[in-house]
């Protein structure tokens, strides 16, 4: 940047016809300029003659600054350009190369990666070694995920005594200690280091029979029964750790859950094949099905579960459904009879019940004590009501439609009542009743928009203790 400095005023060209040479244009010691007056005549020649001088000299140092600004910009702008034309040419030039043949897409690849040919001629075994070392890489999160998790994942076994040859063949073998006879075989996780173990119900449902659960490294220890849900096909079962030094498996978020993320199912795959490891995606969310246990019998229906297409077979009932990180985001549950089709409960639903059993030792769900049917639109239709959503209270096989002493009486429910809401969220097909409960914890107060002969009014009702 150029300055302009007074001391450096002086010039040794003339810089005006007005100014003799020997005068300098600016001098402390001339009166006639430092006392002048611009309305006085005399020195009105004298001020010309300085502020003359100021505008050449201010015309002189800035125009190197416009010659240099522009040299620049020319100069950047022609590189630019040269650059473009070199780049288009070479373009030309490969397209013409490549056009007659005398380029390849060999040889094309080379000039793009000149390590292709180098890969190429490295011996098989060197190449199936890098591709292992990659695939190692890529899948790395996986195989983490599933060291970590080995020892969190055990076996359930299902014994029974078997009967008394001596009673069954009439004969006496002196053999009076009973034999326990295998007869199934399930998954489980554990949750705590206390020994809690989060498995299926219908793992665990035969009251007479025997459970053990067996580890990765064949430790073996005898387990108790805490509770089976009534609701979820959920069990915890309890065993001692002793000595032995427990993992839990880290409980995620399954509302966080999307579809097309990458999940693991472990689990004791056939009974036999323990901590087998299935890699799938979430294929769904929210399902409703009905399972059963294979026989037609015992089927329940499942909601609001998690559809994956990881393999689930036989013996990994109970197991965990991981996410890549090593979260559990779901129990394994059922698997449908196509392939590639199974489903787990989310873990956000197994939360509250692990925590009750945790807390007071048994499973505790929340219960308003009333027996309803659920309102369709097809039901409003027929039946003429004001809403198509809701549930009405109803009593059926001879059982009162609000149970004595139950919250539901107590707040005043009567039989007939149509429940719409429950804090302000409408009870429908996606949002049952039940699923809607099973949030709140016993003693939670919640808020019932109730219709009743055409009037709308709001109740609330502490939630009591289902029946075991």
């Amino acid at each position: 940047m150029f300055h302009f400095n007074k001391k450096n005023s002086n010039s040794s060209q003339p810089v005006s016809n007005n100014t003799p040479n020997n005068t300098p244009p600016y001098n402390q010691n001339n009166q006639n300029y430092s006392n002048s007056n611009p309305y006085n005549p005399d020195t009105q020649s004298t001020n010309q003659t300085y502020n003359n001088y100021l505008d050449e000299a201010e015309i002189k140092e800035t125009e190197p600054k416009v010659k240099k600004s522009s040299s620049f910009g020319s100069f950047v702008m022609g590189f630019l350009i040269a650059f473009l034309i070199f780049i288009l040419l070479l373009a030309l030039l490969l397209a013409g190369l490549y056009y007659t043949g005398r380029i390849t897409n060999t040889n094309l690849k080379q000039i793009i990666n000149p390590n292709s040919q180098e890969e190429e001629n490295l011996p098989k075994e060197v190449i199936r070694e890098k591709t292992r070392l990659q695939i190692i890489n890529e899948d790395s999160e996986v195989i983490e995920t599933v060291k970590k998790t080995d020892e969190s994942v055990v076996s359930v076994i299902i014994s029974k005594d078997a009967e008394n040859l001596d009673d069954f063949f009439g004969i006496e073998t002196g053999d009076s200690n009973p034999q326990k006879s295998e007869i199934g075989a399930g998954t489980g996780f554990i949750v705590s280091k206390e020994g809690h173990i989060i498995t299926n119900k219908h793992v665990v449902g035969a009251e007479n029979n025997n459970y053990t659960v067996v580890f990765s490294d064949g430790t073996i220890a005898d387990a108790e029964i805490l509770g089976r849900d009534t609701l979820l096909d959920i069990a915890v079962l309890k065993i001692e750790p002793g000595e032995k030094e427990l993992k839990p498996l880290p409980i995620g978020d399954s509302s966080a859950i999307q579809v097309g993320q990458t999940v693991l199912a472990i689990g004791n795959s056939l009974g036999r094949f323990g901590n087998s490891v299935s890699r799938g995606i979430v294929s769904g969310l929210d399902r409703t099905v009905i399972a059963s246990d294979g026989n037609g019998g015992n089927s329940e229906i499942l909601n609001n579960v998690i559809q994956t297409d990881a393999s689930i077979n036989p013996g990994n009932s109970g197991g965990p459904l991981l996410d890549i990180y090593g979260n559990v985001i779901g129990v394994n549950v059922a698997r449908a009879e196509a392939d590639n089709v199974a489903f787990a409960i989310p873990i956000d639903d197994v939360k509250i019940v692990l925590e009750s059993v945790i807390e007071t030792g048994q499973i505790q769900r929340p219960f308003i004590g009333i027996r309803y049917r659920e309102i369709t639109p097809e039901i409003a239709k027929q039946n003429n009501l004001k809403n198509d959503y809701g549930i009405i209270v109803i009593s059926e096989n001879n059982e009162p439609a609000v149970a004595p002493e139950s919250s539901a009486q107590k707040a005043g429910i009567k039989q007939g009542d149509i429940i719409l809401e429950i804090n302000e969220n409408q009870i429908n097909i996606k949002n049952p009743l039940q699923k809607q409960i099973q949030k709140y914890r016993v003693g939670d107060k919640i808020k019932l928009k109730v219709l009743r002969e055409d009037k709308e009014f709001e109740v609330t009702v502490e939630l009591g203790l289902m029946p075991q």
